[in-house]
């Protein structure tokens, strides 16, 4: 479980079936349960999971043909280099300033780093990058849980207005995924989750995203994420939490 001090509250994080340990925290977040927690708040997750029991040509070969080309033609052209880093902790601060100056161009919000640093520090933290000429271009984050590895983050280095490094980017982004994957199948992994797929009423910019996670194949699966009061102190807090909701809601009328 990963632990991390909130304003007045301690969360915990799990994710898949893990289950809670002690001591408890105040608050109780699940990832990608595959049932809801009774009595909880839960929201159905929807994902693409591929099945790393098969064989590393039949994964390869479930891609699809336009993501296959450019897995190929960055691993023979682009002379690209990927790490692999399951002892994140020191490379943490790179990732995150990294992953920051993406953030501010996609309209996200930063890194959350104090989250980061307690999967690091539970062993349930991944970080790969892939370099072209000593510059890193790409950097993914997973959590990792049991047999499963999720993907956390992607960023890319989409700064430059240079159309053909753009496409290296792309590529690189393309093959690091399928590198990762690899990795992660050497290492015993299950299964590689794509993080998450948007709804069909998405807008255009998550359709895009969608589009590309389904061009590795996959399956789609069905879980939920559940945020749970362990302790009196959780449950005052997501009480007054419900409260800033409903009065900050431009439904509400005050």
């Amino acid at each position: 479980m990963i632990r991390t001090q909130g304003r007045g509250v301690v969360y915990g994080e799990l994710w898949f079936d893990e289950e809670p340990g002690a001591p408890l925290p105040d608050i109780l977040i699940c990832r990608q349960r595959p049932q809801p927690w009774p009595g909880a708040r839960c929201e159905e997750f929807v994902t693409l999971q591929l099945d790393m029991t098969q064989e590393e040509q039949q994964l390869f070969d479930a891609f699809g043909k336009d993501n296959r080309y450019k897995i190929r033609r960055a691993n023979d052209k682009d002379a690209c280099v990927a790490t692999f880093i399951d002892a994140p902790a020191a490379h943490l601060n790179a990732f995150c300033e990294f992953y920051d100056s993406f953030a501010v161009v996609r309209d996200l919000p930063p890194a959350h780093r104090s989250a980061l640093q307690e999967a690091a520090a539970c062993g349930q933290l991944v970080l790969t990058h892939a370099q072209q000429a000593d510059a890193t271009l790409v950097w993914h984050a997973y959590i990792v849980s049991g047999d499963h590895a999720r993907l956390l983050h992607t960023a890319s280095h989409f700064r430059s207005q240079n159309k053909q490094l753009q496409a290296v980017i792309g590529r690189l982004n393309r093959w690091l995924h399928w590198q990762d994957i690899r990795e992660f199948k050497r290492r015993g992994m299950r299964i590689y989750d794509m993080g998450g797929i948007f709804s069909k009423n998405a807008s255009s910019a998550t359709v895009g995203v969608n589009r590309f996670k389904e061009e590795f194949g996959g399956i789609q699966s069905r879980s939920y994420d559940c945020t749970v009061a362990l302790t009196w102190k959780g449950r005052i807090y997501l009480t007054l939490l419900t409260w800033r909701d409903r009065l900050q809601s431009p439904k509400t009328k005050i």
